[in-house]
């Protein structure tokens, strides 16, 4: 696979996969198919290799689905807007460093991607859909580093960030330690 096809796949959308088609129920999948493939799922019936580390982050969302309290259809709607907002969001490796690989930053980005989402939750169904959501930030996060193309990523926005320092001359620590001799940082 090249670097720069593996830096743009994003994680979310095979979280949503995962969801979609292990978690979902079959009767609900339909509901959701087309529209997944309209965001860039391949169909859930593909055989194509699963993303390992879409399926671990999946397994973790379906956990939280599993023990919810919620009755089935309430859980399964929370469900089906899980899965538009992670097939929808922009979860690629580069994204991710962008990010700062800041959960917490992610996880807001995820809830204001598609506010209408809980629009029509009760405060349960909201929690759920909240916590579903911070999981999936935390789990994208903490295994970014395993993701192809993470280093060149990582670099890239390093560089970027270094280059807009020295345009701008912020004098940001990091950079200025890289700018300045060590006898004139002192």
């Amino acid at each position: 696979m090249a670097i720069l096809e593996s830096v743009l796949i994003a994680l979310g959308t095979g979280v949503a996969k995962y969801l979609a088609k292990e978690v979902l129920p079959k009767d609900w999948q339909d509901q959701i198919a087309a529209e997944l493939v309209s965001l860039g799922v391949r169909q859930l019936t593909s055989r194509r290799e699963e993303d390992p580390v879409a399926t671990t982050i999946g397994r973790r969302l379906q956990i939280l689905y599993e023990h919810s309290s919620l009755a089935e259809n309430n859980k399964n709607s929370v469900l089906l807007e899980v899965i538009r907002t992670l097939g929808g969001a922009k979860t690629d490796v580069l994204h991710l460093v962008e990010q700062d690989l800041d959960p917490d930053r992610l996880y807001r980005e995820l809830v204001s991607l598609r506010r209408e989402a809980t629009a029509l939750f009760s405060v349960d169904e909201t929690a759920l859909y909240q916590h579903m959501l911070r999981e999936a930030s935390q789990g994208m996060v903490q295994t970014a580093d395993r993701l192809d193309g993470f280093h060149t990523a990582q670099a890239r926005a390093q560089l970027g960030h270094q280059r807009a320092c020295w345009r701008s001359r912020i004098r940001c620590s990091p950079c200025w330690k890289l700018w300045v001799p060590a006898w004139q940082a002192g």
